[in-house]
């Protein structure tokens, strides 16, 4: 007896055939749900839009709002206008409809199955691109050294209606974005500037930099500029004066410190007290110094805000009584009678670090002065040795900081002595501090880089040199 059977190849082809009604099932499915969400939600947006044009209809406004999900973040105010809408949420939990308008014109927004949108704009109707447009990046307070819109946009979403001037000092320029039938306003101001003559300021630009100098001894304030939260500040205290010399002992004086140099980046607000510190007087010379301290006095310091420089160190004199050199933002050198040490300065290893230590005094041999100390290293040691220079000034620092390339804070050089061929006088720290005297007075240090005045010369008696008024640099982003 034959029995019949399927064969391999028969069986196969069944279950695909089941395996192509079973996906077209599914994908159906899929669809239907899809399209039952779809109406649903487009219904959805029918009743919110109604509910909405009703409460306008009542109110002559709609509520204004930035986007927010309707049946979870809108204002209350936004739920009153919704009304029972307010509940009308998507067919998918965790997503929402969403409700935006500027008080003239709402826009309702959902999002279909197929990822496209689906939206309301009560001036324009029903849309499948909801944007709306906004002002650009050119829409600010721009500063008074600003002179164009450079590559701002005026705006985003929409359509300029008018291309604006630009705003000169205390003006307003307005345009207006249009798009989906909805105006938005936008405008850009320029205000004047922070720096003026009346607060002794100067002011200049420097790539994207505004730089305001401030360099009249004194104090005075500045208002931050409107937008401006933070600037960079190069802050510089008074130079020392640098010590005098007395014939009676043959002692040179010494160099005077730089002032503090500090510099970094500080948040601002308000207006902000400004001081600038002048530089130390040089000690007199003196014929007979017995016990007599003809020290250079310290320079002032100088302040922004809550960023103060220490001045700089005032250099010993050489009379008998002559001391170490004053400490200060950098030390000044100590006088050489009596091997005396130079002054401290707010060295890298302190907080906050400003400067250098002055160098030290030799006596016996060549009675040389030690320089100041400067604010990129510390002053030379007065030489032992017949004929050599008297203790150097510290080296400053020189920084594009303004936009131009400037050195500050070099310490006093040490003063020197004919009698005997002693030394020679130290040269001041990096071309800005004072140079030491020799048959002469000491130099001062140069005005506005609070650099130290040097040391008056020994064959006779000279005065030290004044130390270098300080200055305060500020920059910032300009707007």
């Amino acid at each position: 007896m034959n029995k019949k059977s399927f064969t391999l190849i028969e069986l196969l082809i069944v279950i695909a055939i089941i395996g192509i009604l079973a996906g077209i099932l599914i994908v159906s499915m899929i669809s239907a749900t899809n399209n039952a969400n779809d109406a649903r939600r487009k219904a959805d947006i029918s009743q919110i839009v109604s509910s909405l044009l009703a409460y306008n209809a009542s109110n002559g406004s709609y509520p204004s709002s930035s986007t927010c999900d309707i049946g979870s973040n809108c204002s209350a105010q936004v739920n009153t206008a919704l009304g029972d809408s307010v509940n009308a949420t998507d067919p998918i939990a965790g997503n929402y409809y969403t409700y935006w308008s500027d008080g003239n014109v709402f826009i309702i927004n959902g999002v279909l199955s197929d990822s496209s949108d689906y939206s309301y704009v009560s001036s324009v109707g029903y849309l499948t691109d909801p944007t709306v447009p906004t002002c650009g990046t050119a829409s600010k307070t721009y500063y008074a050294t600003s002179s164009t819109y450079g590559s701002n946009t005026y705006c985003v979403n929409g359509t300029e209606t008018s291309t604006p001037d630009f705003p000169g000092i205390g003006e307003t320029k307005t345009w207006v974005c249009n798009g989906n039938g909805i105006d938005v306003n936008c405008s850009a101001s320029r205000v004047a500037s922070a720096c003026t003559a009346s607060n002794s300021c100067t002011e200049t630009t420097s790539g994207t930099y505004t730089v305001n100098k401030y360099s009249t001894v004194g104090s005075t304030t500045w208002v931050v500029p409107t937008g401006i939260t933070q600037v960079e500040y190069l802050v510089i205290a008074g130079g020392g004066g640098g010590g005098g010399s007395a014939q009676s002992n043959g002692v040179t004086g010494a160099g005077g410190g730089a002032g503090g140099y500090r510099t970094g980046t500080l948040g601002v607000s308000g207006t902000i007290n400004i001081a600038i510190g002048n530089g130390g007087a040089g000690g007199a010379g003196y014929s007979d110094g017995n016990g007599v301290n003809n020290s250079g006095s310290n320079g002032q310091d100088s302040s922004f805000s809550s960023i103060t420089s220490a001045g700089g160190g005032g250099g010993a004199g050489g009379a008998a009584g002559s001391t170490a050199g004053l400490s200060g933002g950098s030390g000044g050198g100590g006088a050489g009678y009596g091997n005396y040490a130079g002054g401290a300065g707010n060295t890298p290893s302190t907080s906050p670090s400003q400067g250098y230590n002055g160098g030290n005094g030799i006596g016996d041999a060549s009675y040389a002065g030690g320089g100041g100390g400067g604010a990129g290293g510390a002053g030379g040691t007065g030489s032992t040795s017949t004929g050599q220079p008297a203790g150097a000034g510290g080296i400053g620092i020189t920084t594009s900081f303004s936009g131009v390339s400037t050195t500050y804070a070099g310490g006093g050089g040490g003063g020197g002595s004919s009698s005997l061929s002693r030394c020679t006088a130290g040269p001041g720290g990096s071309g800005v501090g004072g140079n030491g005297g020799y048959i002469s007075a000491g130099a001062n240090g140069v005005a506005n880089t609070g650099s130290g005045g040097g040391g008056g010369g020994a064959t006779g008696y000279y005065a030290g040199g004044n130390g270098g008024s300080g200055i305060v640099i500020v920059r910032f982003t300009t707007p």
